[in-house]
């Protein structure tokens, strides 16, 4: 467990340039005695949660730890497509195409809400990609007809889903799930309800880059968030807008951090975005990150995934067009184009949220 001093310390989360939850301390909390945190490894990340302790029924944070961590494990062994024996793997083994299956609930869900985005995202969101982002990891160069094989296995057309029964049927040989899109949102969104089961309103849940916030701090407007905007040559010094988050979830996608090869590639140091656009295949290239702010983690992190790839296509009509799909969903987008800066604003982005900036 992390000390009451440690957990006031601020933390970089990966995401639009960075994003930076800042110490509460810094804004008028009275002293470090009035927080706890805890961090756990999960999925390739790291999870953090921060709380204010409460003067009456304190959670201790050893259960929180405890009963975080196996809501994670659970979540990773019904995700998880590194495992072969995860439930979301097990669906496209060779033995079960062309049969139906029964989902668990927790699946069904991700399912069903991966689906949504697909339609949504007119396609620019597709958990059917894990046999192209799986040749993505190889440690080789790998093939052009691994390329196109991998490539021909996605799309929705090779599944039937029914979310009523919870029954699906994967018709198409070769097919992954890479629930990577949604799949930290979700975790967020579990997090968030077991925080309220506990008690412990006045929290923000962190997982590299998706946030979740309840309640704010007490005596503050919500938890204090700075975006950083992307860095050109040009740049005088870095900018940032500052906001106070509480009881919204942000999420931020973008191609700063993770870059793997693609078929396009010439050699393994050859890379582009980890974020692949299922139109062909292709990882997103340019330097660009979008912010997404609604009610849940998981439709935050879906649309932030699909707003990169709109991007990538010049489609910005369709971020225009967002929180008319999705109600009450607003956001940031930005991207480098010939050297400069380029912020658009979207949802009604500024007129939302008490804006500063820096």
């Amino acid at each position: 467990m992390l000390s009451r001093r440690e957990s006031i310390k601020s933390l970089a989360l990966c995401g639009i340039g960075c994003i930076t939850l800042r110490p509460a301390e810094a804004s008028g909390c009275s002293n470090d005695q009035h927080f706890e945190e805890i961090s756990i490894r999960a999925m390739g990340s790291e999870l953090n949660v921060r709380w204010e302790i409460s003067e009456v029924d304190a959670v201790d944070a050893k259960q929180v730890r405890d009963e975080l961590a196996a809501l994670l494990e659970k979540w990773n062994a019904i995700l998880s497509d590194y495992d072969d024996e995860s439930e979301a793997s097990s669906l496209t083994q060779e033995r079960n195409i062309g049969r139906s299956q029964m989902v668990s609930i927790e699946l069904a869900e991700a399912i069903t809400k991966s689906k949504k985005w697909f339609e949504i995202s007119k396609g620019a969101f597709d958990v059917t990609c894990g046999a192209v982002t799986a040749l993505r990891r190889k440690r080789r160069v790998v093939s052009p007809d691994e390329w196109k094989s991998a490539i021909q296995t996605m799309g929705w057309d090779g599944i039937e889903w029914d979310a009523e029964k919870r029954e699906i049927k994967v018709n198409r040989k070769g097919l992954k799930f890479d629930f990577g899109g949604i799949g930290k949102g979700l975790a967020v969104d579990k997090t968030y309800e077991l925080m309220n089961k506990l008690g412990e309103g006045r929290f923000v849940v962190n997982f590299a880059g998706n946030l979740r916030a309840g309640n704010p701090p007490s005596h503050l407007a919500g938890w204090p968030v700075e975006i950083d905007l992307l860095e050109t040559v040009q740049s005088e010094s870095p900018k940032a807008y500052r906001i106070r988050l509480a009881n919204l979830s942000m999420a931020t996608s973008g191609d700063q951090f993770q870059k793997l090869p693609d078929w396009k590639s010439k050699s393994q140091q050859d890379r582009s975005s980890h974020i692949l656009d299922p139109k062909d295949g292709a990882g997103v290239i340019g330097q660009q990150a979008v912010t997404i702010f609604a009610e849940e983690a998981s439709d935050a992190d879906a649309a932030a995934t699909a707003a990169c790839v709109q991007l990538r296509r010049k489609n910005l009509a369709w971020l225009d067009d967002l929180s008319g799909r999705q109600q009450g969903m607003f956001g940031l987008a930005q991207e480098i184009v010939g050297g400069e800066s380029k912020v658009i604003e979207f949802g009604g982005f500024s007129e939302k949220l008490k804006l500063t900036r820096s």
